[in-house]
C-alpha cells in the first residue's frame, strides 16, 4: 500500500504478496522514488522468497529473483539502477555461513553473487545493509568465530575487510544519511554487557557509546572461557564456560550443557542473560557451538546436512563426556530452546544417563507433525536440510531426525516449558513428550506460558522460566559442594 502523508485513501499495489507466511521484511523505496522494492513469496514455491518491484501507481510489477531465498530486504543503490540483498541459493541449506551478498541490476537482473564464501549474517526482521556514496561498496553484517562485525563489501571483487572490530555481537547498524553517510550507529553487546547504542565514522575510529544499560547491572557477570573441546569424530567444537562467582577449583559444581537454538544459529559472543542467571545461581554452564552452527565457515556447517539429530547429539552428548572428566564437575544437565529443545530430546533418548537432569524449552520431538502444522518458516528450516523433500518424500530421513518413537527411552528427570501461541514449534510437540513421561511415570515438570508464542517474550514469563530452571536444575543435580 501507498499512503499520502498529508492524508487521504491509501492505494493498494500488490495482492496476495505474502500468501504463504506473515511478512518479514520491509518494502523500501528507490532514491529517485520510480520503485519500491519488496520481498514475496506469491510464487508458491515454499523455498523462496523473492525480490520484487512495483511501481508507486502499482501499474508495473516485476519478479527479480527465482530459485533464491532472500533473507533481508532489497537495498538500493544510489543511482536507483541496482540492489543488493543478502541471500541464498535454492540448492543451499538455510544456514548463515551459505549466505552471501547479491546485486540485482535492474537492466539485467540476472542475480550476480558477490561474496563467495558465505559468513554474511542476515536479521529476520529486515538485516541491514548500506551502500557507499559512489556505489561502489556494500556495508553488511558478517559472523566469525563467534563474533559478528560490520564489514565492507568491494562489489568489484568481492573482497570483504572489516569496519568495526570491537569483538561481541553487532546485532544492527544504519547510517546517518544515504547521502552523506561519513557516521553510522550500531548496536553492541558483549558477554558482560547487555546491547548499546553507539555511534562510529565511517572512515574508521573507536565506537562512542550513547547508551549505558550495563550501569544498571548490580551483581558480577560471569565472562566465559572459550574452550573447545574434541567430540565423537576427532571434530573439535568450539564452547563457552561459564563459571559461577567465587569459584574454586577444589570445589565440585553442579554443570549444564546448553545446546542453542536454530541448528544453523550459533551461541556467539554476546550477551546471554539465561546462562548469566544460572551461572550466578552456581552452576558452571558449557554453552556448545555443535557441528552446523554458523561462523565456522561452510565445511563445518555442512557436517550436519542432511543429518539433524545425528552428529549434533553426538556433540551435545560430548560435551556432557568432556564435562564429567573435569575434577571441578558433579551432576550435570542439558537445556535448551527451539532446536536446541530437540537436540535435548534427542541427547536423552539416544544416551538415557548421560546427564542427570534436563530441560527441553518448546522443542520438536515429531519431524512429521511439525512439516504439517508449523508455519512456513519452520517449514522451509526442515526441507531445505533435505534439498527440499517433504516427510513423503524422505520418510526414513524425518524419522531418523524424530524422538517421538522414542520417548518411551526416557529416563532423565526433565523440565518442559512452552508457550500457548507458538506457531513455529506448537504445542502439541511437548504435549506428546509430556504424554510419554506421565505413561512412564519418569520426574517432570511441565509449564505452558499463555499468550506467548515461540519463545517468552513477557517479563513476568522470562523471570518465570530462569527461576523454574535454575529451580529444576538445583533439585536434581545439587549445588556446589
Amino acid at each position: 500500500w501507498v499512503v499520502p502523508l498529508d492524508g487521504g485513501a491509501p492505494t493498494q499495489l500488490t495482492e496476495r504478496t505474502n500468501p504463504l507466511d506473515e511478512p518479514r521484511w520491509t518494502p523500501r523505496w528507490s532514491p529517485d522514488g520510480a520503485w519500491i522494492a519488496y520481498i514475496s513469496s506469491r510464487s508458491g514455491e515454499r523455498n523462496n522468497d523473492d525480490l520484487w518491484v512495483v511501481s508507486p501507481d502499482g501499474k508495473h510489477d516485476r519478479q527479480l529473483t527465482t530459485g533464491l531465498l532472500v533473507n533481508s530486504d532489497g537495498f538500493w543503490a544510489p543511482d536507483s539502477r541496482r540492489i543488493a540483498i543478502v541471500a541464498m541459493a535454492e540448492i543451499e541449506h538455510w544456514y548463515g555461513d551459505d549466505n552471501d551478498l547479491w546485486l540485482i541490476d535492474l537492466d539485467d537482473v540476472r542475480p550476480r553473487r558477490i561474496t563467495k564464501h558465505g559468513g554474511v549474517t542476515h536479521r529476520r526482521d529486515g538485516g541491514t545493509l548500506a551502500w557507499s556514496v559512489d556505489g561502489e561498496t556494500v556495508y553488511a553484517r558478517s559472523l566469525a568465530n563467534g563474533a559478528a562485525e560490520i564489514s565492507a563489501v568491494r562489489l568489484s571483487d568481492g573482497l570483504i575487510t572489516r569496519v568495526t572490530n570491537m569483538g561481541g555481537v553487532v546485532s544492527d547498524f544504519a547510517f546517518n544519511s544515504a547521502s552523506d553517510p561519513g557516521t553510522f550507529a550500531l548496536v553492541h553487546a558483549t558477554q558482560v554487557s547487555p546491547p548499546e547504542i553507539a555511534i562510529c565514522a565511517a572512515e574508521g575510529g573507536l565506537p562512542a557509546p550513547l547508551t549505558n544499560v550495563a550501569s544498571r547491572v548490580q551483581t558480577p557477570l560471569a565472562s566465559p572461557i572459550r574452550m573447545p573441546f574434541r567430540s565423537w569424530d576427532g571434530v573439535y567444537c568450539d564452547a563457552y564456560l561459564y563459571l559461577p562467582p567465587g569459584f574454586a577449583a577444589g570445589r565440585r559444581y553442579p554443570a549444564l550443557v546448553q545446546v542453542h537454538g536454530g541448528g544453523t544459529n550459533s551461541h556467539a559472543n554476546g550477551w546471554h542473560p539465561v546462562e548469566q542467571f544460572l551461572s550466578q545461581r552456581g552452576f558452571i554452564v558449557y554453552a556448545v557451538e555443535y557441528r552446523g552452527s554458523s561462523g565456522y565457515g561452510r565445511d563445518f556447517a555442512g557436517l550436519s546436512w542432511g543429518d539433524w539429530g545425528g552428529g549434533q547429539t553426538r556433540d551435545a552428548i560430548g560435551a556432557g563426556e568432556f564435562l564429567r572428566r573435569k575434577p571441578y564437575v558433579g551432576r550435570i544437565g542439558i537445556y535448551g530452546g527451539s532446536y536446541g529443545g530437540y537436540l535435548t530430546l534427542h541427547a536423552i533418548t539416544s544416551a538415557p544417563q548421560a546427564f542427570d537432569a534436563a530441560a527441553d524449552l518448546y522443542g520438536i520431538t515429531n519431524r512429521f507433525d511439525y512439516f504439517d502444522r508449523s508455519d512456513r518458516v519452520g517449514r522451509i528450516f526442515v526441507t531445505r536440510d533435505y534439498g527440499g523433500r517433504a516427510p513423503r518424500d524422505a520418510p526414513d530421513a524425518y524419522l531418523r531426525a524424530s524422538t517421538h518413537h522414542q520417548l518411551q527411552r526416557i529416563a532423565t528427570p526433565l523440565l518442559v516449558l512452552h508457550g500457548a501461541e507458538d506457531k513455529r514449534v506448537p504445542p502439541v510437540q511437548s504435549e506428546e513428550v509430556v504424554a510419554a513421561l506421565r505413561a512412564n511415570n519418569v520426574p517432570h515438570e511441565y509449564v505452558v506460558y499463555p499468550g506467548e508464542g515461540h519463545g517468552f517474550r513477557l517479563r513476568e514469563h522470562r523471570i518465570d522460566a530462569y527461576e523454574r530452571l535454575a529451580a529444576w536444575f538445583t533439585r536434581h543435580l545439587g549445588a556446589g559442594e
